[in-house]
């Protein structure tokens, strides 16, 4: 009967993996985007005040201004924008550019169609002059939020041999930048400070490993006081954590440095996947398939939405190298935060009786349910829900 239930948990096992993977790889044929709204602007600083390229996607501009029906592939796309002469400033007066306070008009030099991930992009290359070369710049988009408040615009600042990057939410639709290059330390605090950020705010990644450390301390046994279930929380906390960080950096590397690259669709959506089977593994436990080796594997996958935020802060040659070190290293600080806050909460509540059924059961239950409506809005560009 045991050998039975074992060989039955099994084969749940590898149906239950077969399904997750089959349902990544159905998303690689279409390469769509997995951010709702989202925008690109690069700035070069030149003699006569700035120049540039302001991409963004076909319909995130259509929610900021009427454009009627949408070209559906690029070979229509040129001739729907050859008709639209007046679009590029149009889209441009979403944008106020000043340098030292005073206006920089972004006057349109030319417009072109790009597919990028599949989807129909506008670039448009402008000049922006100012009075005098500028010491200090502003950008102003609050006009890009009207329509949609969760639109994101992304800033690539060159200067000189120096990328900058700045992100433009809503909620940071100001912002203004010192037109210097700043010291090598400035670098790498600013890389760290990115790689901190976004596993605080990658509420996925936080999700995916803390439902793998859940379980972690009921291995603490009945004893309250007992150095050796301490000891073996602390083993099975380190085995998770380690094979996640090395899992995630091997393919952070290998992507930074363009070796391996994966569709941005195809990751985010096997990322929220990650995050409902870890959490379905609270549910219904899986024998013999140890929390380290989920970490592992799916902690490729993750590696590789960690690469996409790399991607942004730019950089080449040995300021890559630097940039991508700077930046694993801002992770893993970031992501040791949160388990050093989490990991002394749940050894201190793990032998309450509502620790089980509340917190790991309807926890990972609730997760679950998040972790699906991710997978939904990822793999089928949906807006499911709000953004805060």
């Amino acid at each position: 009967m045991t050998a039975a239930r074992g060989l039955s948990t099994r084969r749940g096992a590898r149906h239950a993996l077969v399904a997750c993977l089959c349902a990544s790889a159905t998303l690689a044929g279409t390469a769509w985007a997995h951010r709702l709204s989202e925008s690109t602007l690069a700035l070069d600083v030149v003699a006569q005040g700035l120049s540039g390229t302001w991409d963004i996607a076909l319909h995130d501009l259509a929610q900021q201004t009427p454009l009627g029906d949408l070209p559906t592939d690029l070979a229509s796309a040129h001739g729907w924008l050859a008709a639209r002469p007046a679009l590029a400033g149009v889209a441009l007066g979403r944008l106020l550019l000043t340098g030292d306070g005073k206006p920089c008009p972004a006057q349109a030099l030319r417009a072109e169609m790009a597919t990028r991930d599949g989807e129909l992009h506008l670039q448009v290359a402008f000049a922006a002059p100012c009075e005098a070369a500028p010491r200090q710049l502003g950008v102003d988009a609050q006009a890009l939020f009207s329509a949609d408040p969760r639109h994101q615009m992304l800033l690539k600042l060159n200067l000189a041999e120096q990328i900058r990057v700045a992100a433009f939410t809503e909620k940071s639709a100001r912002q203004g930048f010192a037109l210097r290059d700043p010291p090598w330390w400035e670098h790498v605090a600013s890389d760290l400070r990115s790689g901190v950020w976004h596993i605080w705010t990658g509420l996925d990644h936080v999700l995916f490993l803390l439902c793998l450390l859940l379980p972690a301390v009921l291995l603490r046994g009945s004893h309250h006081n007992t150095w050796g279930g301490a000891k073996a929380v602390v083993v099975e906390v380190l085995k998770v954590v380690t094979a996640f960080t090395i899992a995630h950096s091997l393919t952070l590397s290998l992507a930074a440095l363009h070796l391996v690259s994966l569709p941005s669709r195809l990751t985010e959506s096997a990322i929220a996947l990650s995050v409902l089977f870890a959490a379905l593994l609270n549910i219904r436990p899986v024998a013999h398939l140890r929390r380290w080796q989920a970490a592992f594997g799916f902690g490729l996958v993750h590696g590789f939405g960690f690469a996409s935020a790399l991607e942004d802060l730019g950089g080449n040659g040995a300021s890559l190298v630097a940039t991508l070190a700077a930046f694993n290293v801002g992770v893993e600080a970031g992501q040791l935060v949160v388990v050093s806050v989490f990991l002394p909460l749940a050894y201190a509540f793990a032998l309450r009786a509502w620790y089980r059924p509340v917190v790991l059961r309807a926890g990972s239950i609730a997760i679950a349910l998040l972790a699906t409506v991710w997978f939904a809005e990822r793999a089928f560009n949906l807006k499911l829900l709000p953004e805060f």
